[in-house]
C-alpha cells in the first residue's frame, strides 16, 4: 500500500512551475518561479507567481523586470522572500529581496567585489542570518548572460549585503541547496551532467554533496565535503530536508528520497519529473513539474523520535525507527537500537552501544566507551578515518560515524569494548 497520495492542483500551458518554491504558512500562499520563457523577439524572461490553494488561482506578480530571470528563493520572514536573480545580457545578476505585503523589491547584491556573478541559482538562509547561494554558469550556456568572470562557486552574504564570501568551489555546476539546521549541515547538488544547451555529459556530476556548516554571521564556513549519492535519472535539482533528516530531491524520475546518510529509501514516480519542491507542512509537499503543480500528501508522521535523558546516569535505548537519543548530565549508556540514529551523550563519561543501521555519535569524547556485540557483529571491524570523522563498519551491518574523532587517539585509548550481548 502506498504511504502517500499525489494529485495535480494546477496545470499551465507553459513551464510556469519550475524553481524557487516558498510556502508562506501565515497566508497559505505558495510562491515559485517559472522556467525560461520566450518573448516574440526571442529574448528570455522568468515569471514569479503566487498560487492560492483555496481558490486554485495562480497570479503573475509582475516582477520580471525588477528581478530579472529569478530562480531560487527562500523566505526571510513572514513578509520577505530572497530571490536569486540570474540577470540578463544587460541586467546584473545577484540577490533581490521582495516584500509580498508591500510589493516592494530591493537589490541586496549585484556584483562580487567588482566581478559579475554567473547566474545565481538556489539559496538558503542560516540561523545566523546568512544567505548562501549557488552560482553556476548556466546563464552563459543558455545565452542570456555574458561570458563568466568567476568560477562555478557557492557564495555567502549577510542580510545587509555585507561580508560577501566565496565559501565552496570544486563544482561543475552547483545547483540546488538545502539546510539542516539541527545537524549543522548544508547539502548542495552538482548538476554538471547537463549543460545549459540540454546536452548530457555522463562523465560529469549528478551528485548530492554534504558540507558541515560552522562559523558565525561574518565567517560562515562550509567544510568536510562528503558525497551522499547520485540521482538515478537525470540530475538532483531542487533539494529539501525534512524534520527527520531525510533528503528529498526532484529528478527526472519524480521525487527521490534518501535517509540522512544518503541511502536511497524510495522514489515517488511522476511523469515528466520534478524540478523543485517544498514542504507546506511536515506531511505535505508541493512539487514543481513545469506545466504541472502537484500536491503530495504523506500518510503518517515524518517526525523523528526523540529520546532524552536527565541529569542522572541513564540507560537510553532507541526504537526500530530513526531516533535522536540525547543524554544530558551523568554517565549514560546509549543504545542505538534499530534504524538510522543520532546519539549525543552530553556531559559525563558515556558508553555507546552500536547496532545495525547508519548511526552517528555527534559528540564522542576520547576515553568514552564503544560497545560492540561480538555475537552479532564479530570482532573483525573496519575502522577508518574519513576527513575529521571516524567510521566503524562491519560486513554484518554495522555502520557508525564518530564525528570529529581522531583515529589514532581513539585507538590509543582502547575505547572499543566487545560484549557477548549483555
Amino acid at each position: 500500500m502506498k504511504n502517500w497520495k499525489l494529485k495535480i492542483v494546477a496545470e499551465y500551458d507553459q513551464q510556469l512551475a519550475h524553481e524557487g518554491p516558498v510556502f508562506n504558512s501565515e497566508t497559505q500562499k505558495l510562491f515559485f518561479t517559472s522556467n525560461r520563457l520566450n518573448k516574440k523577439n526571442g529574448s528570455q524572461y522568468v515569471v514569479i507567481s503566487q498560487y492560492d490553494p483555496i481558490t486554485g488561482i495562480t497570479t503573475d506578480l509582475g516582477l520580471r523586470d525588477r528581478i530579472p530571470m529569478a530562480n531560487g528563493a527562500i523566505a526571510i520572514n513572514s513578509k520577505e522572500i530572497a530571490f536569486t536573480m540570474q540577470g540578463t545580457s544587460s541586467k546584473p545578476a545577484g540577490v533581490a529581496i521582495f516584500n509580498h505585503q508591500t510589493n516592494k523589491t530591493r537589490t541586496l547584491i549585484d556584483d562580487a567585489n567588482g566581478n559579475a556573478f554567473n547566474s545565481p541559482n538556489d539559496i538558503i538562509l542560516t540561523e545566523k542570518g546568512v544567505l548562501i547561494f549557488t552560482d553556476p554558469s548556466y546563464g552563459y550556456e543558455q545565452q542570456f548572460r555574458p561570458a563568466p568572470e568567476l568560477g562555478d562557486w557557492v557564495w555567502s552574504v549577510n542580510l545587509d549585503g555585507e561580508n560577501l564570501r566565496m565559501v565552496a568551489d570544486g563544482f561543475s555546476k552547483p545547483n540546488g541547496i538545502a539546510l539542516d539546521s539541527d545537524r549543522n549541515r548544508v547539502l548542495i547538488t552538482d548538476t554538471g551532467y547537463f549543460s545549459g544547451d540540454g546536452s548530457s555529459h555522463p562523465e560529469n556530476p549528478r551528485t548530492i554533496y554534504e558540507y558541515k556548516l560552522s562559523g558565525g554571521a561574518k565567517n560562515p564556513l562550509l567544510s568536510h565535503r562528503t558525497v551522499l549519492n547520485i540521482a538515478t535519472e537525470g540530475i538532483p535539482d531542487g533539494i529539501k530536508i525534512d524534520q527527520s533528516g531525510n533528503i528529498w530531491t526532484g529528478t527526472a524520475a519524480g521525487v527521490e528520497i534518501f535517509n540522512e546518510h544518503g541511502v536511497r529509501r524510495s522514489t515517488i514516480p511522476i511523469d515528466g519529473g520534478v524540478s523543485n519542491l517544498t514542504f507546506a507542512n511536515p506531511r505535505s509537499l508541493y512539487l514543481l513539474g513545469g506545466n504541472q503543480l502537484w500536491r503530495l500528501e504523506l500518510k503518517g508522521s515524518l517526525k523523528r523520535n526523540k529520546i532524552i535523558g536527565s541529569h542522572l546516569a541513564n540507560t537510553l535505548t532507541g526504537t526500530t525507527n530513526n531516533d535522536l537519543i540525547k543524554g544530558k548530565k551523568g554517565d549514560d549508556i546509549i543504545d542505538a537500537g534499530h534504524g538510522d540514529d543520532d546519539m549525543k551523550g552530553g556531559k559525563g563519561k558515556d558508553r555507546f552501544r552500536l547496532s545495525q543501521g547508519n548511526d552517528r555519535i555527534l559528540d564522542y569524547q576520547i576515553g568514552e566507551s564503544i560497545l560492540v556485540n561480538s555475537k552479532i557483529f564479530g570482532r573483525d571491524l573496519e575502522i577508518t578515518q574519513q576527513g575529521a570523522d571516524l567510521r566503524i563498519n562491519s560486513t554484518t551491518g554495522l555502520n557508525t560515524e564518530l564525528l570529529n574523532t581522531d583515529l589514532t587517539a581513539f585507538q590509543e585509548t582502547s575505547a572499543l569494548e566487545f560484549t557477548n550481548g549483555s
